[in-house]
């Protein structure tokens, strides 16, 4: 075999046949292998040393994913760490120098989701941080930012490229009007407008005769002129007419007119503040020598003036359409600039709240749909303007309830809250309430059906959630807690006592009188006494624990509603037994020491002793549920100077006389419980009242004899 055959047998080719695949190679990879993704929500370890949010990941871990690749790790990091910062304050205080530096540093991000977390971050910071903690670090900051500004690749490419953005300030006021271009408001956060010039603006409110910092030397004045002169000047070239007859009586258009009267207005300023400066008439001399000449050739050349009406009427009328439009528009945003500003600047919140009041009562529409869209954030009861704000202003907000289009059942329970949890005062939640009062149909104001925009069953829920004091959240909470020290057991009533503090008792009192005078105006006294004792039997009866406040305020209810035209349920009534004897064993327990308690000592006594009294079925009930062999050691004098009190009490008298037989054999068995021991001073006196107002009675039954 030849030398060419044999190197022909390493290199052979594969002859192909019509209609037969290719052969598959030996080392052909192959690829219908199936993968799947294994997704980890949270990390299984937990670090016990720091705090972690619902991912397990501590501060340490989030502020190192910022330095991540990937733009989707750092937006969660920076989500993770507003949400880890929200339930644990206080990792602020001991960490705020990594927050801020790490922060920063992405506040530049290429990425815009993650510059917008960056955002939502400080804006969370902000409040919590005070000035002289954050004033350290302003120069690291200002620094590190302005470098990766510049070092941004997208700025380079709209400084390349300057027709690529437009200028923000030129606005044209007819794409405006037609939505073709938007104006960017931008809001002042701090208590100072951080201005970059020399030359610092007056504020709107202020002394007429005090000068700002800026214009104060005769130098900074004397170099404004040389600015803002010859702009005047030049805008009156531009709106001046091109030809001006040198005749007298010249007549010039409104718009050249306006832009006339406005720049002798400014040139007139500037000639009064150069006034105030120039005791030696110097900036006089040189206002005359600079500017006289080009004052004359431009404005004096052609004087008088007068002005040119030209009869163009669809123009006029689109103008003012233009110009009302501009105006709704510009007032519709205001609720919600309101709502973002909340109590960042509250002396421009403050003229924010005016001005929506004012056109909120000229009915303007835009703004009054605004408002009604922006409502749930101004009355927010956790965070809302209405109440984060100084009381003068949260009383004009609470005021601009009335102008709203609509009271939806979602409003309303915001409203609640922010009358039960203290945020406002007695006062404006009194306020509220007749607000609201005044909106629903029982006003007594004669309109027809279809404006009344809140109906009867939200306006009843609003009121019986007032009432209760505490939302349904909150109640099944207090379900769980047995055995501390804010909650009041007893063996003898279902209903445990829960103790409020004194200023939220407080405060639940006086905005429950204003809920009891709602109520007691409503025509149809028995029907809404129907609808409160409905909503307490579904809601109340069955809950073991109840507030004190909730108690007593739910007594206190009743006993001013209640008249002869109102049947009480029967499942309301041992439920009103139970809280009575709750809140008598409360207060008899009550020592000496618990100052803030026994302030509730009259309100509390005196809601008992009238339901018992109203309500006599109510004080069989109590007297029956008082099976005193199922009771304490400690139990049992309580029980007997409660005995005792009941019938020392003169408008209780008679019912206890009803009740003798009930009561003599509550008396025997604590007698029988005790009898095994030396007789206590309490059972000594407590025989003795049973003898001298029950047995010893002139209408007493005969057949009673003395338990001893």
């Amino acid at each position: 075999m030849t030398k060419k055959r044999k190197r022909q047998d390493d290199f052979q080719k594969v002859k192909l046949k019509v209609g037969k695949k290719k052969p598959k190679l030996e080392n052909a990879t192959v690829t219908n292998f199936k993968t799947k993704t294994i997704h980890l929500p949270e990390q299984l370890k937990e670090d016990g040393t720091l705090p972690t949010n619902n991912r397990k990941l501590n501060i340490k871990d989030l502020l190192s994913q910022m330095h991540h690749y990937n733009a989707g790790v750092k937006q969660s990091a920076l989500l993770g760490l507003k949400d880890l910062l929200s339930q644990y304050p206080f990792i602020i205080d001991a960490h705020l120098s990594n927050i801020l530096s790490e922060v920063t540093a992405v506040f530049t991000d290429k990425d815009a989701n993650v510059r917008l977390a960056a955002v939502q971050l400080l804006q969370f910071l902000a409040p919590k941080i005070r000035a002289e903690q954050i004033s350290p670090f302003f120069p690291l900051a200002l620094a590190d930012g302005s470098s990766r500004l510049r070092e941004s690749e997208g700025l380079q490419e709209q400084k390349e490229n300057p027709h690529a953005t437009s200028n923000s300030i030129f606005i044209n006021w007819k794409e405006h009007a037609n939505d073709q271009q938007h104006i960017q408001v931008y809001e002042n956060g701090g208590s100072q407008p951080n201005v970059s010039s020399q030359f610092r603006l007056r504020y709107l409110v202020g002394g007429l005769g005090s000068v700002d910092e800026g214009l104060s030397s005769t130098e900074n004045l004397k170099g404004f002129i040389e600015i803002i002169i010859p702009l005047l000047i030049e805008c009156w070239i531009e709106a001046v007419p091109p030809q001006l007859a040198a005749s007298i009586g010249n007549g010039i258009e409104r718009e050249p007119l306006q832009v006339m009267q406005q720049v002798l207005n400014i040139i007139s300023l500037l000639w009064k503040l150069s006034k105030q400066h120039d005791e030696t008439h110097k900036l006089e001399s040189w206002l005359r020598k600079n500017y006289l000449i080009d004052f004359k050739h431009h404005f004096m050349s052609h004087f008088p003036y007068a002005l040119k009406e030209i009869t163009k009427h669809k123009r006029k009328e689109t103008n003012k359409r233009y110009r009302s439009k501009v105006l709704s528009r510009w007032l519709a945003g205001l609720p919600l600039q309101l709502a973002h500003l909340g109590s960042r600047n509250p002396e421009l919140s403050t003229q924010l709240i005016d001005i929506i009041h004012t056109a909120a009562a000229r009915a303007n529409k835009e703004l009054l749909k605004s408002l009604q869209a922006s409502a749930l954030r101004i009355y927010d009861p956790q965070e809302g303007t209405v109440v984060v704000l100084p009381a003068e202003s949260q009383q004009r907000l609470v005021q601009l309830v009335y102008f709203l289009p609509s009271l939806p059942a979602d409003l309303l329970s915001r409203l609640s809250r922010c009358c039960i949890m203290g945020r406002l005062s007695s006062s404006l939640a009194a306020m509220l309430i007749g607000i609201l009062h005044m909106r629903s149909s029982f006003s007594g104001w004669k309109y027809s059906v279809k404006d009344w925009l809140m109906s009867d069953v939200d306006y009843f829920s609003f009121l019986f959630s007032t009432l209760t004091g505490f939302s349904k959240e909150e109640l099944t909470w207090l379900q769980s807690l047995r055995g501390v020290p804010h909650v009041i057991q007893t063996q003898l009533s279902p209903v445990f006592l829960y103790l409020t503090d004194l200023d939220q008792f407080l405060h639940h009192w006086d905005v429950t009188e204003t809920v009891c005078h709602s109520l007691l105006v409503i025509p149809a006294r028995s029907q809404s006494f129907d609808i409160l004792q409905s909503a307490i039997s579904k809601h109340l009866v069955g809950l073991t624990v109840i507030p004190d406040s909730t108690a007593g305020c739910v007594l206190g209810v009743i006993c001013k509603l209640l008249d002869h035209t109102c049947i009480l349920s029967e499942t309301l009534l041992p439920f009103l037994a139970s809280c009575c004897y709750s809140l008598l064993y409360f207060l008899l327990t009550l020592e000496k020491g618990e100052a803030e308690h026994l302030r509730k000592r009259d309100k509390l006594w005196g809601v008992c002793v009238s339901i018992l009294a109203l309500l006599p079925r109510v004080l069989r009930l109590m007297l029956q549920s008082l099976r005193v062999n199922r009771a304490g050691p400690e139990e049992l004098p309580v029980v007997g100077q409660l005995l005792r009190l009941l019938l020392q009490h003169a408008p209780l008298r008679t019912h206890m006389l009803t009740n003798a037989i009930l009561v003599q054999q509550i008396i025997k068995n604590i007698t029988t419980l005790k009898s095994g021991g030396i007789q206590e001073q309490w059972l000594t006196d407590l025989h003795y009242c049973f003898n001298v107002y029950i047995t010893g009675h002139p209408q007493g039954p005969s057949a009673l004899s003395t338990v001893y």
